[in-house]
C-alpha cells in the first residue's frame, strides 16, 4: 500500500517519475517493470493529477486492486474509460474505487465500471454529476451478474447474498 493523499505539488510529472520503469538497470532487476509493480493498493485523494497518470497505472501497475480517487478535480469519465478499457490490467484486477468528490464524472462511469468483474465496492459519494437514479440501475443491471447494493447514497457494494 502506497498512501500518498493531499501530498502538495505531487503532479503529473512526479507520478511519471514515480511510475516509470528505472532508467538505470541493477542485477536482477526487470528493466521493463515500474518499482511500483507489485503495488494492490494506491491512495492519492486530493491530488492535481491527470489522465497521463492514470494511463500509466494501467501500464505499470498491473495488481493495483484498491484505488482511491477521491477529491481528485481532474478525474474524469475519460478517466474511468482508461481504467476500464479491454486489455486494461485493472480492468480485471481493481476491486475498490473511491471516486468521492470527483466533481467531473457522470453517470456514464457507470456503464465503464460495469466491465470491471472484480470491483466490490464502488464510492461515489459527493460526485455531483452522478444520479442517485443511475447508481440504483446500476445495481439492477447487475443483480444476475455480481448482486450489488446501495449502502447509502452512491455507495455501492457488492451483496454478501447468493443470488438462486
Amino acid at each position: 500500500m502506497l498512501d500518498l493523499r493531499w501530498v502538495a505539488d505531487l503532479k503529473d510529472s512526479q507520478m511519471k517519475e514515480l511510475l516509470s520503469p528505472p532508467t538505470d538497470c541493477r542485477v536482477g532487476q526487470n528493466h521493463n517493470q515500474s518499482k511500483l509493480w507489485n503495488l494492490t493498493e494506491f491512495h492519492l485523494a486530493g491530488l492535481d493529477i491527470t489522465d497521463c497518470s492514470l494511463a500509466l497505472m494501467t501500464r505499470h501497475m498491473p495488481m493495483l486492486n484498491k484505488l482511491d480517487l477521491s477529491q481528485c478535480n481532474h478525474v474524469t469519465d475519460q478517466s474511468i474509460a482508461l481504467l476500464t478499457a479491454p486489455g486494461s490490467s485493472t480492468r480485471e484486477t481493481l476491486s475498490e474505487i473511491n471516486l468521492s468528490g470527483c466533481h467531473r464524472i457522470t453517470d456514464q462511469c457507470l456503464l465503464l465500471l460495469k466491465h470491471c468483474p472484480n470491483l466490490t465496492r464502488i464510492d461515489l459519494r459527493n460526485c455531483k454529476l452522478i444520479s442517485p437514479q443511475a447508481c440504483q440501475q446500476l445495481v439492477e443491471g447487475l443483480a444476475n451478474v455480481a448482486p450489488f447494493e446501495l449502502l447509502e447514497d452512491k455507495l455501492l457494494r457488492r451483496s454478501l447474498q447468493l443470488t438462486k
